[in-house]
């Protein structure tokens, strides 16, 4: 399962090769985009199954059938036909619109089969991927992994190892530590991220010393509630940032 900027043709078929499935939201049919192209209605929601035909030739030796034939040129990636060959690749997709609560529409390119998974259990297949979205705004702007310090590769992977390192050892300790459950409270409770995240921290600061922080009591008094039913607006999309250098720092 992948957001709006996975769904592509290369991605598809290196899922198919593994024989596998995809789910994979794309931008809606009124955008130009994966499914903006396909011969598919403009309006309202549908359930349509379709071939896709990729070719990376215009010789007239080509004889491509499918519903949609589309050519892909040498600036664009797909690793299963060499450009300018007269090979070409077929990928079934099956493309499901259906309206969400604001009145707009999403769309999903699947390979799931229709007579096992209907539209409702493509709408819940793909908002279980909603924990990954939140993991990932967690190290983001929460383990501040969302600006690099330096443009060399090798430093690049060791800042993003060491967040991950950060993410998931706080990821861990919250996930140990016992929250009391409180019958005359509203909402149920949960450890702060963004606390424990300080806490962690601190703690492998002070771990040599002879009395280290007691993490877990620290994390019980850093409780938020736990509310499932809100809901915030899209994040556009992201630029390209510089690097935030250290140089400040220097004396």
């Amino acid at each position: 399962m992948a957001d709006r900027g996975y769904c592509s043709y290369n991605n598809m078929a290196h899922v198919l090769e593994k024989k596998q499935f995809f789910l994979f939201r794309s931008k809606d049919v009124k955008v130009r985009g994966a499914a903006g192209h396909l011969p598919i209605p403009k309006e309202g929601a549908f359930d349509l199954c379709l071939d896709i035909v990729i070719k990376r030739s215009h010789s007239k030796k080509i004889t491509a059938s499918g519903d949609y034939v589309t050519f892909v040129d040498a600036a664009s990636t797909f690793d299963f036909v060499a450009y300018g060959s007269l090979d070409t690749y077929t990928i079934p997709v099956r493309v499901v619109r259906f309206p969400l609560d604001d009145g707009s529409y999403e769309c999903i390119m699947t390979n799931l089969p229709a007579e096992e998974f209907t539209i409702e259990d493509i709408k819940r297949l793909y908002f279980s991927r909603w924990g990954i979205e939140t993991s990932f705004r967690k190290l983001k702007y929460t383990i501040a992994l969302s600006s690099f310090h330096s443009y060399k590769p090798e430093f690049i992977k060791q800042e993003i190892w060491a967040k991950l390192i950060a993410y998931n050892l706080t990821e861990t300790v919250v996930n140990h530590t016992a929250v009391e459950t409180r019958k005359d409270t509203k909402h149920s409770y949960k450890v702060n991220f963004t606390e424990a995240a300080h806490i962690c921290r601190i703690f492998f600061r002070l771990n040599s010393q002879k009395n280290p922080a007691d993490v877990m009591p620290l994390l019980n008094r850093k409780l938020i509630p736990v509310r499932n039913e809100r809901s915030f607006p899209r994040l556009q999309t992201a630029h390209f940032r510089r690097p935030r250098y250290f140089l400040y720092r220097a004396a």
